[in-house]
């Protein structure tokens, strides 16, 4: 007697992960993520050596500290640059939970 249990190799195999399996993330609302291409349905493109403004709106309840990095992925999702954010100087960005960067692929 054989039975068949519906699965084929492929089924079986584990899945790719995500890029952000692994990393650790609480109740810290990211929002306005720029440079954004078509809403996000296409990653932002630059030239090597060319500084791109990245940026975000992010906060965290309570008064705990609160730190932001963008990080810049090559095709595979290897991992290239990473840049701490820093909120925006002068009037823009007071009062704002606003964080900008430069990352500069290489």
């Amino acid at each position: 007697m054989t039975t068949n249990s519906g699965t084929t190799a492929a089924s079986k195999k584990k899945p790719k992960g995500r890029i952000t399996d692994g990393l650790r993330f609480g109740r810290f609302p990211i929002s306005a993520v720029q440079p954004v291409v078509e809403g996000g349905k296409y990653p932002a493109k630059a030239l090597p050596g060319e500084g791109i403004v990245v940026g975000a709106t992010a906060f965290r309840e309570g008064h705990d500290q609160l730190g932001v990095s963008a990080i810049l992925l090559d095709p595979r999702g290897k991992e290239r640059q990473r840049v701490r954010l820093a909120p925006p100087k002068g009037e823009r960005g007071l009062g704002t939970d606003r964080w900008e960067g430069i990352l500069t692929p290489s």
